[in-house]
Formats: structure tokens, C-alpha cells, sequence
């Protein structure tokens, strides 16, 4: 993060009690990291059990949960064993190789893990906070155009149709054809005064967005 935004990475890392944060001077950033393993077993993983992503990265939660039980096998593993710490080590390749970026998608994501975790609009605050652009256009001297947009990935296609009737989009998803981006837009004074500001005002936004 932006080294304006350190106190929620401080935040962060008090609410895990673990983990370190590193500054990168040359972009003057901020990351928080959990690099031990033990740490990310006993508080990271059962976090996002307990509060379970909504798009496709619930997908790469799962791969990294495996990952991370692999090598906790393979510490209590002796030398009697190595068999099947390189099988662990064959495996957790092979999953690295086909999350994020590399996985393939032959069907739609479906949310079926959700079926009892229903939309809080605190997440939605979060995510917008993290992944939407907030714009304001001057298009003459007393005049401007207020919009709020959302691109995902077209995999992301339920998470977006989620959060239409939430945030009273009436739009529908344009997908970009090209970069398989679909794009959540709603633009308007009305839109702004009467919803989406009194909306943060409940559901506040918590970096300088």
C-alpha cells in the first residue's frame, strides 16, 4: 500500500497478531507480509475459513490451504519418509504452477461455498475501496460528470452480479471483449447524493479513497 494508507497495514497486522510490514523507499510503499508458516496455519487460514472470499481467489484460498498443510506434513516427516516429502514437493509445484494467474477456467465460477454467508455490505465497502475507481470529470466550467466503476476479470461475473442490487446498479455488465473485463459503472449526482454517499457514510471507506 501507499505509504499514506501505513496505519491500516499497522491494523492489519495488530488484528493477525502476526506477520511484519517492510517499506519499499524506491515506490515508498508499504507490505505487510506472513511469511511463517505456523503463524499463516493458525491465524490466516482460519480467518478467511471463517469469513471466505467471494470470487475466484476462494479458488487460490483453497490451493494455498493445501500448500500450507504440505509442508507442515513434511516437518514431521523423517528420513524414513522421503518418498513422500517429494511427492508433497512434486504437488505443491504442480498446484503453484495452475493457481492465480495460471488457472484455466473450462465452466463459470459458481459460488456455491456461499450459500450461507450472505453479502455483508461492509465487504462491499472493502472491496470497493480496494478495486473500483471513484471519478470525477470536469466537462465545462460549471459542469462535471461523478462516476463510480468496478472492472473484474469476466470470471468474477456472479461477484459483480452480487453487488448490483446492494449498490442499486440498474446497469448491466459490459464486457470487454478483448481483455475479458467486465466493467460495473453508475454515474449521476442523484445516485451519489441520495445513495452511494449516505451508503460510505454507513459502510465507511477507511483508506485516504
Amino acid at each position: 500500500m501507499l505509504a499514506r494508507d501505513y496505519y491500516l497495514l499497522m491494523k492489519i497486522q495488530s488484528f493477525f497478531k502476526c506477520g511484519n510490514i517492510t517499506c519499499n523507499k524506491n515506490k515508498n510503499t508499504y507490505i505487510y507480509l506472513v511469511s511463517n508458516v505456523n503463524d499463516i496455519f493458525n491465524y490466516i487460514l482460519p480467518h478467511f475459513l471463517n469469513y471466505p472470499l467471494r470470487g475466484t481467489n476462494y479458488l487460490d484460498y483453497l490451493d494455498y490451504s493445501k500448500i500450507i498443510h504440505l509442508l507442515l506434513e513434511n516437518r514431521t516427516l523423517d528420513k524414513n519418509s522421503l518418498n513422500i516429502k517429494n511427492n508433497n514437493v512434486k504437488t505443491i509445484l504442480s498446484i503453484i504452477n495452475n493457481m492465480n494467474t495460471n488457472r484455466v477456467f473450462n465452466n463459470e465460477f459458481i459460488t456455491t461455498h456461499l450459500e450461507n454467508f450472505p453479502l455483508n455490505p461492509h465487504y462491499i465497502s472493502a472491496f470497493i475501496e480496494g478495486e473500483s475507481s471513484l471519478i470525477v470529470e470536469l466537462t465545462g466550467l460549471k459542469k462535471y460528470r461523478i462516476n463510480i466503476s468496478i472492472d473484474q476479470h469476466k470470471n468474477k461475473f456472479f461477484l459483480l452480479e452480487s453487488f448490483k442490487s446492494l449498490l442499486k446498479f440498474s446497469s448491466s455488465l459490459v464486457l470487454n471483449k478483448k481483455t475479458n473485463v467486465l466493467k460495473l459503472s453508475k454515474s449521476g449526482d442523484k445516485y451519489f447524493k441520495t445513495f452511494l454517499i449516505p451508503f460510505f457514510i454507513e459502510y465507511p471507506l477507511h483508506s485516504h479513497k
